[in-house]
């Protein structure tokens, strides 16, 4: 992921199309060594790909497209479509003797994205699915053959394409959903034990790696957290436009999804320490509000209390405020 994201930083970058946010982004990247060889390599690829500053591009442009069009109509409008990629490739391919590491980021029908802390974006993939991708989420798609994978970091919404003859697969951290066409939400961070799904419509097969997968089924919702798995019936269908603009909305949420998703809207951690308050149940909207502003309003909700002890939020209570 992290090389695909450095390639297109780079292209922005001698583009002038690089934002500010794109910039800082890209300097966090460099400060790993291996990251910075990469970027050396892009760098010297770029300038061979110049008119009148290195060998004949266009040469080399020619034999790799022989060779792209030996492949499938899909790849055959990959390429035209990426035709200033292949023009890395090619130079590549002269210059450095290096296309083989730069292949697989090209061939094929894939395609990636990622938002920062803040963005939220809404995507179309090639297939048709819609996508919105919540802050501080990635993800990377590919067709290969009669399948459609996708790989998830985060937290998204999805409005599958239906296609019977190619199914549809997310790979998270810790679990999977294979699905013909439906309509989701799903929460699989690394930095998190804890999986939510909530299924609007549709039928899903979904599961943690290394255990049997389980059917769940529109107006369902499931939460994994430390190895627990819990269905629930969804108290109302998952709200599309709120996610859309940023907004973290729950409805008669159990506390312990409701502490799995402010982490990852905040980049906070906070804990129950009374294990019993993970049942109680919270309805609320959480739009920009501070960390600080959003527990308190939650602990005011709930007849919570709250302290803050090195950068983790603890909720202290007996019960739950409206029993």
């Amino acid at each position: 992921m992290e090389k695909h994201r450095i390639y297109l930083l780079h292209q922005n970058e001698k583009e002038g199309t690089l934002d500010i946010v794109g910039k800082e982004e890209l300097n966090k990247l460099l400060d790993d060594a291996e990251n910075r060889k990469i970027y050396q390599d892009l760098d010297k690829i770029w300038l061979a790909s110049q008119p009148n500053l290195g060998p004949n591009t266009d040469e080399s442009w020619m034999r790799l497209k022989a060779l792209i069009e030996q492949n499938s109509e899909r790849n055959k409008t990959s390429w035209y479509q990426n035709r200033k990629v292949w023009k890395y490739a090619a130079a590549a391919a002269v210059v450095l003797g290096v296309f083989s590491f730069l292949f697989p980021f090209f061939i094929g029908n894939s395609t990636s994205y990622q938002t920062a802390s803040g963005e939220i974006l809404r995507v179309k993939l090639p297939d048709g699915t819609q996508v919105i991708l919540s802050q501080n989420t990635s993800i990377a798609y590919e067709e290969i053959g009669s399948n459609r994978n996708l790989k998830l970091n985060g937290e998204a919404y999805f409005d599958i394409a239906k296609n019977a003859s190619k199914p549809f697969t997310i790979e998270g951290p810790h679990s999977f959903v294979k699905i013909l066409g439906t309509k989701f939400h799903l929460l699989d961070q690394t930095e998190e034990t804890s999986v939510l799904l909530e299924v609007n419509e549709g039928r899903v097969e979904f599961g943690v790696k290394n255990k049997a997968a389980k059917i769940v089924v529109g107006g369902e919702k499931v939460l994994i957290n430390k190895g627990k798995l819990v269905v629930t019936p969804l108290a109302k269908e998952f709200n599309e436009t709120s996610f859309a603009k940023g907004e973290t909305a729950f409805n008669e949420a159990r506390l312990e999804e409701v502490i799995i998703r402010l982490q990852l809207k905040y980049g906070v951690q906070i804990v129950a320490d009374n294990p019993a308050l993970l049942n109680c149940t919270f309805s609320g909207v959480f739009i920009e509000e501070s960390p600080e502003e959003a527990i308190r309003i939650l602990c005011k909700t709930l007849g919570f209390s709250s302290e803050q002890v090195n950068k983790v939020y603890h909720l202290n209570g007996n019960s739950c405020g409206y029993e």
